[in-house]
């Protein structure tokens, strides 16, 4: 007979929980079907759709990771090149001192156009000017 007092009691109570639960089962405990069991229960799994779909978190997760370490190695190589003193660069310009001179401009020559030759008409139609002067 139980004891409804004290203990013996909850002894009994823990007991029976305990023997519930490895008779039969809880639903929590059963495994419940993922989706991609349900999409695939009645298809080819090894032909590559399931893994790809099963691992697509993990895939995504490493290319966030990777993309976000190329950021922040792009950027804190920016930051790290801007501040260190390799980088410093002389920002004030450098002047040397400038000589100006006075250049001579020599004068013009004028230069007197040949005589023009008076010739005959007909000649003149006939020949070239270069030719006229060459003959005359």
């Amino acid at each position: 007979m139980l004891n409804r007092s004290g203990e013996g009691f909850m002894e009994n109570i823990k007991a029976g929980i305990f023997l519930l639960n490895t008779i039969a089962m809880n639903t929590s405990q059963m495994p419940k079907p993922d989706f991609l069991d349900i999409l695939f229960n009645s298809r080819n799994k090894d032909y590559g759709a399931y893994d790809l779909r099963r691992k697509y978190d993990r895939r995504v997760r490493n290319s966030v990771v990777g993309m976000a370490g190329l950021v922040l190695l792009c950027v804190g190589g920016y930051v790290w090149s801007t501040n260190t003193k390799a980088s410093v660069v002389n920002l004030k310009p450098v002047i040397d001192s400038i000589k100006l001179t006075t250049v001579e401009i020599p004068p013009e020559e004028t230069v007197t156009p040949p005589p023009l030759f008076k010739t005959s008409s007909r000649l003149h139609k006939l020949l070239p000017c270069s030719m006229l002067r060459q003959i005359l």
